[in-house]
Protein backbone atom coordinates (compact mmCIF):
# COMPACT_ATOMS: atom_id res chain seq x y z
CA UNK A 1 0.00 0.00 0.00
CA UNK A 2 1.06 3.56 -0.70
CA UNK A 3 0.26 5.42 2.53
CA UNK A 4 1.37 9.06 2.73
CA UNK A 5 3.60 9.57 5.80
CA UNK A 6 1.88 11.61 8.50
CA UNK A 7 -1.60 11.21 7.04
CA UNK A 8 -4.70 10.40 9.06
CA UNK A 9 -6.06 7.04 7.95
CA UNK A 10 -9.78 6.35 8.22
CA UNK A 11 -10.83 2.78 7.72
CA UNK A 12 -14.08 2.49 5.82
CA UNK A 13 -16.34 -0.29 4.60
CA UNK A 14 -19.42 1.71 3.67
CA UNK A 15 -21.21 1.02 6.96
CA UNK A 16 -22.84 3.76 9.07
CA UNK A 17 -20.25 3.15 11.80
CA UNK A 18 -17.40 3.64 9.34
CA UNK A 19 -19.06 6.73 7.86
CA UNK A 20 -19.14 8.33 11.32
CA UNK A 21 -15.46 7.48 11.81
CA UNK A 22 -14.58 9.07 8.45
CA UNK A 23 -16.38 12.28 9.44
CA UNK A 24 -14.49 12.42 12.76
CA UNK A 25 -11.17 11.79 10.97
CA UNK A 26 -11.89 14.48 8.37
CA UNK A 27 -12.51 17.08 11.09
CA UNK A 28 -9.23 16.14 12.75
CA UNK A 29 -7.31 16.19 9.45
CA UNK A 30 -8.69 19.59 8.47
CA UNK A 31 -7.87 21.06 11.89
CA UNK A 32 -4.28 19.82 11.75
CA UNK A 33 -3.83 20.53 8.03
CA UNK A 34 -2.98 16.91 7.35
CA UNK A 35 -4.12 14.79 4.47
CA UNK A 36 -6.86 12.20 4.95
CA UNK A 37 -6.49 8.69 3.59
CA UNK A 38 -9.64 6.64 3.08
CA UNK A 39 -8.60 3.01 3.34
CA UNK A 40 -10.86 0.17 2.30
CA UNK A 41 -9.59 -3.37 2.46
CA UNK A 42 -11.68 -6.37 1.50
CA UNK A 43 -10.60 -9.91 2.23
CA UNK A 44 -10.32 -11.88 -1.03
CA UNK A 45 -12.81 -14.37 0.42
CA UNK A 46 -15.49 -11.68 0.97
CA UNK A 47 -18.76 -12.94 -0.57
CA UNK A 48 -19.96 -11.07 -3.63
CA UNK A 49 -22.20 -11.81 -6.58
CA UNK A 50 -20.59 -13.13 -9.77
CA UNK A 51 -22.38 -14.24 -12.93
CA UNK A 52 -22.15 -18.06 -12.79
CA UNK A 53 -21.60 -18.10 -16.53
CA UNK A 54 -18.35 -16.17 -16.27
CA UNK A 55 -15.34 -18.18 -17.45
CA UNK A 56 -12.77 -16.69 -15.08
CA UNK A 57 -14.62 -16.71 -11.77
CA UNK A 58 -11.59 -15.60 -9.75
CA UNK A 59 -10.97 -12.50 -11.87
CA UNK A 60 -14.68 -11.69 -11.93
CA UNK A 61 -14.87 -12.02 -8.14
CA UNK A 62 -11.93 -9.65 -7.62
CA UNK A 63 -13.38 -7.14 -10.08
CA UNK A 64 -16.72 -7.24 -8.27
CA UNK A 65 -14.98 -6.49 -4.96
CA UNK A 66 -12.98 -3.71 -6.57
CA UNK A 67 -16.11 -2.10 -8.02
CA UNK A 68 -17.83 -2.31 -4.66
CA UNK A 69 -14.85 -0.64 -2.97
CA UNK A 70 -14.55 2.08 -5.60
CA UNK A 71 -18.22 3.00 -5.15
CA UNK A 72 -17.87 3.18 -1.36
CA UNK A 73 -14.64 5.20 -1.51
CA UNK A 74 -16.08 7.63 -4.05
CA UNK A 75 -19.14 8.20 -1.88
CA UNK A 76 -17.00 8.78 1.22
CA UNK A 77 -14.62 11.10 -0.67
CA UNK A 78 -17.49 13.19 -2.03
CA UNK A 79 -19.08 13.41 1.41
CA UNK A 80 -15.81 14.67 2.95
CA UNK A 81 -15.19 17.13 0.12
CA UNK A 82 -18.58 18.77 0.60
CA UNK A 83 -17.59 19.76 4.14
CA UNK A 84 -13.86 20.30 3.56
CA UNK A 85 -13.27 21.22 -0.09
CA UNK A 86 -9.61 22.10 0.52
CA UNK A 87 -8.73 18.87 2.35
CA UNK A 88 -6.36 16.54 0.51
CA UNK A 89 -8.06 13.15 0.36
CA UNK A 90 -6.41 9.95 -0.85
CA UNK A 91 -8.23 6.72 -1.64
CA UNK A 92 -6.56 3.36 -1.05
CA UNK A 93 -8.07 -0.03 -1.80
CA UNK A 94 -6.47 -3.42 -1.36
CA UNK A 95 -7.55 -7.03 -1.43
CA UNK A 96 -6.34 -8.04 2.01
CA UNK A 97 -7.46 -8.72 5.55
CA UNK A 98 -8.69 -5.31 6.82
CA UNK A 99 -6.94 -5.87 10.14
CA UNK A 100 -3.58 -6.38 8.52
CA UNK A 101 -4.09 -3.50 6.10
CA UNK A 102 -4.83 -1.01 8.88
CA UNK A 103 -1.95 -2.26 11.03
CA UNK A 104 0.39 -1.89 8.05
CA UNK A 105 -0.95 1.62 7.43
CA UNK A 106 -0.17 2.52 11.06
CA UNK A 107 3.55 2.20 10.30
CA UNK A 108 3.54 5.59 8.54
CA UNK A 109 0.23 7.20 9.55
CA UNK A 110 -0.06 9.84 12.27
CA UNK A 111 -3.39 8.40 13.41
CA UNK A 112 -5.76 5.58 12.47
CA UNK A 113 -9.50 6.07 12.94
CA UNK A 114 -11.96 3.19 12.85
CA UNK A 115 -15.62 2.73 13.64
CA UNK A 116 -17.17 0.40 16.15
CA UNK A 117 -19.66 -2.25 15.20
CA UNK A 118 -22.49 -2.66 17.67
CA UNK A 119 -25.73 -4.48 18.32
CA UNK A 120 -28.59 -3.32 20.49
CA UNK A 121 -28.31 -0.88 23.37
CA UNK A 122 -25.27 1.38 23.54
CA UNK A 123 -24.08 -0.25 26.74
CA UNK A 124 -23.85 -3.64 25.03
CA UNK A 125 -22.08 -2.59 21.85
CA UNK A 126 -19.45 -5.10 20.78
CA UNK A 127 -16.36 -4.19 18.82
CA UNK A 128 -15.68 -5.88 15.54
CA UNK A 129 -12.55 -8.02 15.25
CA UNK A 130 -10.92 -5.38 13.04
CA UNK A 131 -11.08 -2.69 15.73
CA UNK A 132 -9.77 -5.07 18.40
CA UNK A 133 -6.81 -6.16 16.27
CA UNK A 134 -5.87 -2.60 15.35
CA UNK A 135 -6.03 -1.48 18.99
CA UNK A 136 -3.70 -4.27 20.05
CA UNK A 137 -1.14 -4.06 17.25
CA UNK A 138 -1.13 -0.55 15.76
CA UNK A 139 2.16 1.34 15.70
CA UNK A 140 0.42 4.72 15.97
CA UNK A 141 -2.50 6.00 18.06
CA UNK A 142 -5.92 4.64 17.17
CA UNK A 143 -9.25 6.37 17.68
CA UNK A 144 -12.29 4.11 17.84
CA UNK A 145 -15.28 6.28 17.06
CA UNK A 146 -18.12 5.38 19.39
CA UNK A 147 -21.74 6.46 18.99
CA UNK A 148 -21.99 9.46 21.30
CA UNK A 149 -25.36 10.00 23.00
CA UNK A 150 -26.47 13.55 23.59
CA UNK A 151 -25.27 14.93 26.93
CA UNK A 152 -26.18 18.19 28.70
CA UNK A 153 -22.56 19.32 28.55
CA UNK A 154 -19.55 17.28 27.58
CA UNK A 155 -16.49 18.47 29.43
CA UNK A 156 -13.42 17.80 27.34
CA UNK A 157 -10.74 15.11 27.30
CA UNK A 158 -10.01 12.51 30.00
CA UNK A 159 -6.81 10.48 30.15
CA UNK A 160 -5.65 7.63 32.33
CA UNK A 161 -2.04 7.99 33.46
CA UNK A 162 0.34 6.52 35.98
CA UNK A 163 3.62 7.91 37.27
CA UNK A 164 5.91 6.02 34.87
CA UNK A 165 7.79 7.34 31.87
CA UNK A 166 5.65 5.02 29.74
CA UNK A 167 2.61 7.21 30.31
CA UNK A 168 4.31 10.35 28.96
CA UNK A 169 3.41 9.35 25.41
CA UNK A 170 -0.20 8.90 26.44
CA UNK A 171 -0.27 12.18 28.35
CA UNK A 172 1.28 14.06 25.44
CA UNK A 173 -1.43 12.80 23.08
CA UNK A 174 -4.17 13.84 25.52
CA UNK A 175 -2.66 17.28 26.11
CA UNK A 176 -2.29 17.82 22.37
CA UNK A 177 -5.94 16.91 21.77
CA UNK A 178 -7.14 19.20 24.55
CA UNK A 179 -4.91 22.03 23.33
CA UNK A 180 -5.95 21.67 19.70
CA UNK A 181 -9.66 21.58 20.54
CA UNK A 182 -9.47 24.14 23.38
CA UNK A 183 -11.00 21.68 25.84
CA UNK A 184 -10.22 21.06 29.52
CA UNK A 185 -8.24 17.93 30.38
CA UNK A 186 -8.98 15.55 33.26
CA UNK A 187 -6.06 13.33 34.30
CA UNK A 188 -7.16 10.18 36.13
CA UNK A 189 -4.62 8.48 38.35
CA UNK A 190 -4.97 5.25 40.30
CA UNK A 191 -2.73 2.60 41.76
CA UNK A 192 -2.09 -0.57 39.77
CA UNK A 193 -4.41 -3.55 40.20
CA UNK A 194 -1.73 -5.29 42.28
CA UNK A 195 -1.35 -2.28 44.58
CA UNK A 196 -5.09 -1.92 44.97
CA UNK A 197 -5.18 -5.53 46.14
CA UNK A 198 -3.10 -4.57 49.18
CA UNK A 199 -4.97 -3.55 52.37
CA UNK A 200 -5.64 0.18 52.29
CA UNK A 201 -4.16 0.60 55.77
CA UNK A 202 -0.70 -0.76 54.98
CA UNK A 203 2.28 1.58 55.17
CA UNK A 204 3.56 0.11 51.92
CA UNK A 205 0.42 1.08 50.02
CA UNK A 206 0.43 4.58 51.50
CA UNK A 207 4.08 5.08 50.57
CA UNK A 208 3.46 3.77 47.06
CA UNK A 209 0.52 6.11 46.58
CA UNK A 210 2.58 9.09 47.74
CA UNK A 211 5.47 8.21 45.41
CA UNK A 212 3.07 7.78 42.49
CA UNK A 213 1.47 11.16 43.09
CA UNK A 214 4.87 12.88 43.25
CA UNK A 215 5.91 11.21 39.99
CA UNK A 216 2.64 12.15 38.33
CA UNK A 217 3.00 15.77 39.45
CA UNK A 218 6.43 15.92 37.81
CA UNK A 219 5.01 14.52 34.56
CA UNK A 220 2.15 17.00 34.56
CA UNK A 221 4.51 19.89 35.22
CA UNK A 222 6.53 19.05 32.12
CA UNK A 223 3.37 18.76 30.03
CA UNK A 224 1.99 22.05 31.30
CA UNK A 225 5.18 23.78 30.17
CA UNK A 226 4.69 22.32 26.70
CA UNK A 227 0.94 23.07 26.57
CA UNK A 228 0.44 26.14 28.80
CA UNK A 229 -3.04 26.86 27.50
CA UNK A 230 -4.59 23.58 28.66
CA UNK A 231 -6.82 23.69 31.73
CA UNK A 232 -5.96 20.56 33.74
CA UNK A 233 -7.84 18.78 36.52
CA UNK A 234 -6.36 15.82 38.38
CA UNK A 235 -8.57 13.04 39.72
CA UNK A 236 -6.92 10.58 42.13
CA UNK A 237 -8.96 7.40 42.51
CA UNK A 238 -8.71 4.49 44.92
CA UNK A 239 -10.35 2.05 42.52
CA UNK A 240 -9.74 0.40 39.17
CA UNK A 241 -8.83 3.15 36.67
CA UNK A 242 -10.87 1.78 33.77
CA UNK A 243 -14.03 1.94 35.92
CA UNK A 244 -13.38 5.58 36.72
CA UNK A 245 -12.77 6.42 33.06
CA UNK A 246 -15.94 4.60 32.05
CA UNK A 247 -17.95 6.77 34.44
CA UNK A 248 -16.35 9.88 32.96
CA UNK A 249 -17.11 8.78 29.40
CA UNK A 250 -20.72 9.84 29.77
CA UNK A 251 -19.64 13.47 29.98
CA UNK A 252 -16.43 13.58 27.92
CA UNK A 253 -15.68 14.36 24.28
CA UNK A 254 -12.77 11.90 24.20
CA UNK A 255 -11.11 9.29 26.42
CA UNK A 256 -7.39 8.56 26.04
CA UNK A 257 -5.77 5.37 27.32
CA UNK A 258 -2.47 3.64 26.71
CA UNK A 259 -1.66 0.13 25.63
CA UNK A 260 1.65 -1.70 25.87
CA UNK A 261 2.05 -4.32 23.16
CA UNK A 262 4.92 -6.06 24.93
CA UNK A 263 3.87 -6.20 28.59
CA UNK A 264 0.69 -6.62 30.59
CA UNK A 265 2.16 -5.30 33.79
CA UNK A 266 1.10 -1.67 34.07
CA UNK A 267 -2.35 -0.45 34.94
CA UNK A 268 -3.20 1.39 31.73
CA UNK A 269 -1.00 -0.71 29.49
CA UNK A 270 -3.18 -3.82 29.63
CA UNK A 271 -4.56 -4.63 26.22
CA UNK A 272 -7.78 -6.33 27.29
CA UNK A 273 -8.63 -3.45 29.66
CA UNK A 274 -8.31 -0.98 26.78
CA UNK A 275 -10.57 -3.12 24.62
CA UNK A 276 -13.11 -3.42 27.44
CA UNK A 277 -13.15 0.35 27.89
CA UNK A 278 -13.59 0.98 24.18
CA UNK A 279 -16.47 -1.50 24.05
CA UNK A 280 -18.39 0.21 26.84
CA UNK A 281 -17.53 3.91 26.63
CA UNK A 282 -20.14 6.42 25.49
CA UNK A 283 -17.69 8.57 23.54
CA UNK A 284 -14.77 8.16 21.12
CA UNK A 285 -11.72 6.50 22.67
CA UNK A 286 -8.08 7.04 21.66
CA UNK A 287 -5.74 4.13 22.37
CA UNK A 288 -2.09 5.20 22.35
CA UNK A 289 0.68 2.59 22.14
CA UNK A 290 3.51 3.24 24.56
CA UNK A 291 6.45 4.59 22.60
CA UNK A 292 4.21 5.79 19.74
CA UNK A 293 5.59 8.51 17.49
Amino acid sequence: MDITPGTIVAGTDGSPSADAAVRWASIRAAAEQRSLTLLMALHPATPTWVDPGTLDLVAAHEQSLRTRAEDALTWAHDDVSRSFPDLRVHEVFCLADPRQALIEASLTADLVVVGSRGHGHLKSLVLGSTSVAVIRHSECPVVVHRPTPAAPARRGVAVGADATRDSLTVLDFAYREADRRRLPLTVVHSLTHEELAQPATTDRRAATAEDQQVGLAESLASMSEKYPGVEVHTLVEDRMPERCLLDLAESMDLLVVGVHHQSRGAQFMFGSASVWLVEHADCPVAVVPVGAR
